[in-house]
C-alpha cells in the first residue's frame, strides 16, 4: 500500500570529505518572507538607478546635513519604517551628478511618509537639485526621487518604489531554473547578524551588533545567508511524485507546495535543473514501512544534485 509522506524542507547533506558547502550573503528584498531551506530568487521592483558621478560636479562630495521630517506627508495605514539614505547634487535635467553624501537614517512615523530637504548652502553652482537614494539596509540605496530643487522637500515613498533583493521563489507550483535563483536559505527571513536600524532589536540581532560598515566593516551583517547552487552540489528533498527506482538519474525541477510551506522536487516541472541521484534510506526495522518513503510513496526523500550553477557566484 502506497503512503503519502509530508513534504519536508530541503536539507543539506553532511558528508565529511565528500562535499562541503560555501556560504554566500545577499540582501533581502523589502517585505521578504521565507524559511530556512527555501529557494531564494532575485526580485527587482521598479527601476534600479545607482549613483553615477559625472560632469563638472563628479568630484564634489556633499557635506551639508539634510533635514529629515518623520511626519512630512500624511498617509493612511503605513507602519513605522526605517530606511537608510544618501543624496547627490544634480541639475534639473539630471545630466550631471556628484558623489554621494554621508549615509543617514530616515524614520517614517506611523501614518506618514518622511520628507528630506537638502539645503542650498554648500552646494555647487552647477548642482542646484538633488537626487535621493533610499534602501532598506545600508548598501541597498537606489534612486527613489530624482532632481528635487535644493531647499524643497522630497517625499520618501512607502513602500519603496524601486528596490532589488532576495525573496522566496514564486509560490504556486511555478517551475524555475537555477539561473534565476541565489540558492538555499540558511536561516529564516528575520535572522541576520544586525538589526535593520540602529533603534530596533529583534530576531535580526541574535548574535549581537556590529555597526561597522564599509570601508572599515562589511555589509554582510545586514544580509541573509544562502548556500549557492553550484553544479554537482547535492542535498535532500521530498519528491512530489510517487517514488520508483525508474526515477534514478532523471532530471527534475522544483515547485512550492503551499500546504506544507516548502519546496518539493517535481519531475513534471517544465524547467529541470536537478538530477535525482538516489533515495534516502529509511531508519526503521519495520520491513513493510520506510519512514523516508518507499516504492510508490509520494513525498519520499531523495538525493538531488544541481546541474546548473545559480546566479550567486562566490
Amino acid at each position: 500500500m502506497a503512503n503519502a509522506l509530508a513534504i519536508l524542507p530541503p536539507s543539506l547533506i553532511a558528508r565529511a570529505g565528500v562535499q562541503s558547502y560555501n556560504l554566500g550573503s545577499v540582501f533581502e528584498a523589502p517585505g521578504a518572507i521565507f524559511r530556512r531551506g527555501d529557494f531564494l530568487q532575485k526580485v527587482t521592483t521598479g527601476t534600479i538607478t545607482n549613483v553615477a558621478p559625472t560632469g563638472s560636479i563628479s568630484a564634489v562630495v556633499p557635506t551639508a546635513a539634510p533635514t529629515v521630517s518623520s511626519t512630512g506627508s500624511a498617509v493612511s495605514g503605513t507602519p513605522i519604517t526605517y530606511y537608510y539614505a544618501y543624496y547627490t547634487y544634480t541639475n534639473s535635467g539630471g545630466s550631471i551628478e556628484s558623489q554621494p553624501s554621508p549615509e543617514f537614517l530616515i524614520v517614517n512615523a506611523s501614518g506618514y511618509k518622511a520628507t528630506v530637504t537638502v539645503p542650498v548652502a554648500g552646494s555647487p553652482a552647477a548642482g542646484q537639485y538633488f537626487n535621493l537614494y533610499v534602501g532598506l539596509y545600508p548598501g541597498t540605496e537606489v534612486q527613489q526621487v530624482a532632481a528635487t530643487a535644493l531647499g524643497s522637500a522630497a517625499t520618501v515613498p512607502v513602500p519603496l518604489t524601486n528596490s532589488v533583493g532576495a525573496n522566496r521563489l514564486t509560490a504556486g507550483g511555478t517551475a524555475v531554473s537555477a539561473a534565476t535563483v541565489f540558492g538555499l536559505a540558511v536561516d529564516d527571513y528575520d535572522v541576520t547578524y544586525a538589526p535593520k536600524s540602529p533603534v530596533q532589536f529583534d530576531n535580526r540581532s541574535p548574535f549581537g551588533i556590529d555597526t561597522s560598515t564599509p570601508p572599515l566593516g562589511s555589509y554582510e551583517q545586514y544580509q541573509t545567508k544562502v548556500v549557492p547552487l553550484s553544479a554537482g552540489l547535492q542535498f535532500e528533498m521530498s519528491l512530489l511524485q510517487a517514488w520508483t527506482p525508474g526515477l534514478l538519474y532523471t532530471t527534475c525541477g522544483v515547485s512550492y507546495q503551499t500546504a506544507y510551506n516548502t519546496f518539493a522536487a517535481d519531475n513534471t516541472a517544465s524547467t529541470a535543473f536537478l538530477t535525482i541521484q538516489g533515495k534516502v534510506g529509511g531508519n526503521t526495522f519495520n520491513p513493510t514501512y520506510d519512514d523516508q518513503g518507499g516504492f510508490l510513496d509520494t513525498g519520499a526523500r531523495v538525493i538531488v544534485s544541481v546541474t546548473t550553477t545559480s546566479v550567486l557566484i562566490l
